[in-house]
């Protein structure tokens, strides 16, 4: 176990500068292209889906631990515009005014394992999807289309996440399999899914605004 210990509050917020920006897509690089091989890029990883998207990224002091890009409705989608997800899903796409889709999803290779935060013992992954929830929750998404390896899928449906397989796949469960999900936030039970005392860890700092809490309600 990871035994690195932290007494600062992470920060969850929407990157917006150039220089947070050329991290997140340096870590996307280092993810996407050195440790899965999923795209070809050259120190940054960028592409045409990243216009018009938010990114939300969870930072340790100033450096980025997690990462997601969010795209709204009526933007395009990777799910609708790439052919191995055209290939994969069977299932339509409901594209609304509470739907989005979340994209790159990662957790920096240098944050992942259990952490002591704050004599907590938690994973960032944890934190994030914290945090996740509650920029959905302020911006109306209750659909979340999104993407992850078999063994993050399984590990987000044991936690008590309500996720559901989209692919024409959905007996395999090969640990390299690449499955598209949705998942539906009005399905989620928070007193299962909240651990105590977490929430404390992670401020969320959204349209200007600090939430030390996230809204249950």
């Amino acid at each position: 176990m990871n035994q690195r210990i932290t007494q600062k509050k992470l920060i969850a917020r929407l990157i917006v500068t150039e220089e947070e920006r050329a991290q997140a897509f340096r870590l996307r690089h280092d993810i996407f292209t050195e440790e899965l091989g999923w795209t070809d890029s050259e120190k940054y990883e960028t592409d045409e889906f990243d216009v018009g998207s938010d990114f939300l990224g969870l930072f340790d002091g100033n450096k980025l631990v997690a990462f997601t890009r969010i795209t709204k409705h009526t933007s395009p989608w990777m799910f609708e515009k790439v052919d191995v997800f055209k290939l994969l899903i069977d299932q339509p796409l409901v594209k609304t005014l509470d739907s989005v889709e979340s994209t790159r999803y990662f957790v920096s290779r240098n944050f992942r394992g259990q952490h002591q935060i704050n004599g907590y013992k938690v994973f960032y992954s944890q934190l994030f999807l914290y945090s996740f929830y509650e920029y959905c929750l302020m911006k109306g998404a209750r659909k979340v289309y999104c993407v992850f390896l078999m063994p993050i899928f399984r590990l987000l449906r044991r936690q008590g996440l309500p996720i559901y397989r989209i692919d024409s796949k959905r007996k395999s469960s090969a640990k390299n399999l690449t499955v598209p999900t949705v998942i539906d936030w009005e399905l989620l039970d928070p007193k299962k899914f909240f651990k105590t005392g977490l929430l404390e860890l992670v401020s969320i700092k959204i349209d200007s605004n600090y939430f030390n809490k996230f809204l249950l309600t």
